[in-house]
Order: structure tokens, then C-alpha cells, then sequence
């Protein structure tokens, strides 16, 4: 079942500043019907923690309780079972 037109994935490590930044220039786009789900490589920074201050149900947190190399990472998002009809993939920078 599509629940939303749009999946948007961001993997990401250690960059808090730049993914807060790009998740604001996300959300201010005319388009809304998408949701975005933040891949976390298990970083250091508190990003969940962040992420619910976007106070958004669209965001989601998929965090990881170990650090993978990049492409296991990427490879997380391909096996992800999006519900919706496109999905891209933005960094976090």
C-alpha cells in the first residue's frame, strides 16, 4: 500500500548541523505529500534526539547500534521497504 507520493532517505554520521539544515529545506518545499527517513550510522551526535524537534510524524529515525562503512549504509536504504510510490536520496550536506 503507497501511503505517500515521495520517500525521502538521508544517510548519515556526525553531521548534525548539515542534516538539520537540509531536513528545514526539505520540509519548506511547496510539494509535501512525502515523508523522510534519516539513516543513522550510528553516530556520536544526539540526532534522534534532534530529529523529534522537528515535531514532524513525516520524519522518521532509522538509527544503526553500529558504525558500517559507507556503503553498508547506502545498502540499508536499498533493502528498506518504502511505502510509496518514488524515493530519492538526499545527503545530509
Amino acid at each position: 500500500m503507497i501511503s505517500k507520493k515521495l520517500s525521502i532517505a538521508i544517510p548519515t554520521y556526525n553531521r548534525l548541523v548539515y542534516l538539520k539544515e537540509c531536513i528545514n529545506s526539505i520540509l519548506n518545499q511547496t510539494f509535501q505529500d512525502f515523508s523522510i527517513f534519516i539513516f543513522d550510522n550510528a553516530s556520536r551526535e544526539p540526532i534522534e534526539k534532534e530529529l523529534n524537534q522537528f515535531n514532524d510524524k513525516r520524519i522518521h529515525f532509522i538509527g544503526s547500534n553500529k558504525n558500517m562503512p559507507q556503503a553498508e549504509n547506502f545498502k540499508r536504504i536499498e533493502k528498506y521497504p518504502f511505502k510509496s510510490e518514488y524515493l530519492i536520496v538526499f545527503h545530509d550536506d
